[in-house]
């Protein structure tokens, strides 16, 4: 038996690249780094729309998007597993418990998010580019797209807030995916497994990694948000 705590033996199996634990967080990050991805396509978008656009139903878009930042996660799981299930209209797919489906559900988790933040990102550059991307002769829908391109930096930032959102998600994750070891065990559910498993070292191992990916996100976050306001203090 080791006379080793079990935060001594995490951090061996962290420096020793561990297949278990690097499997784990690579399984982690392509399927949060995928959701954020497939979220952003529509996220965005909408985020843009409800920024600059004037129709019929945004406000109601809105206040449903900004209510649902707060939807619990278990309940995203929840209805997700009765969509994907055997039985249920996306049955057909046969995505339930696999790295698929749990794309799918942290995708929709976290797209009221992105929109949300998009929104307040790219409203703040319309009121300060809005008037003389008009003047080029864009209406509101046409300047969509240019929008999207002149708040690309403060747009990273939602980005990578969707994906420190996903990664940290544990409910979705395991409802959707079933934490199978060595398919779709990720960070969050390996670290409750080994947990109640009393694996303290493996659990504190896995807790150590997603701990830095939290802060690593939290990092670049900041580094682009200080550097995108250079950018503009710099502009006449």
């Amino acid at each position: 038996m080791s006379d080793k705590n079990p935060f001594q033996l995490a951090l061996e199996l962290i420096l020793s690249l561990d297949p278990t634990v690097v499997e784990i967080t690579v399984r982690s990050l392509l399927v949060s780094g995928a959701a954020v991805a497939l979220s952003a396509v529509f996220a965005l978008p909408i985020g843009a729309l409800l920024a600059i656009g004037r129709f019929p139903g945004r406000r109601a878009l809105d206040f449903i998007t900004t209510t649902m930042i707060a939807f619990p996660a278990v309940l995203v799981g929840l209805i997700g597993s009765q969509m994907l299930g055997y039985n249920g209209p996306l049955g057909f797919l046969q995505w339930l418990f696999t790295i698929q489906g749990m794309i799918l559900a942290q995708a929709v988790l976290v797209m009221p998010l992105l929109i949300a933040f998009a929104r307040g990102a790219i409203g703040a550059e319309w009121d300060r580019v809005g008037e003389g991307i008009r003047t080029l002769g864009f209406n509101r829908t046409q300047a969509v797209w240019p929008m999207l391109m002149e708040s690309r930096f403060a747009l990273i930032t939602v980005l990578l807030a969707g994906f420190g959102r996903a990664i940290a998600e544990v409910g979705t994750a395991n409802m959707i995916g079933g934490n199978i070891l060595g398919d779709t065990r990720v960070l969050t559910t390996a670290i409750m497994q080994e947990t109640q498993r009393g694996d303290f070292a493996l659990a504190n191992a896995l807790g150590l990694i997603l701990l830095f990916l939290a802060t690593g996100v939290n990092l670049a976050g900041r580094v682009i948000v200080n550097s995108f306001s250079l950018e503009k203090a710099s502009q006449p």
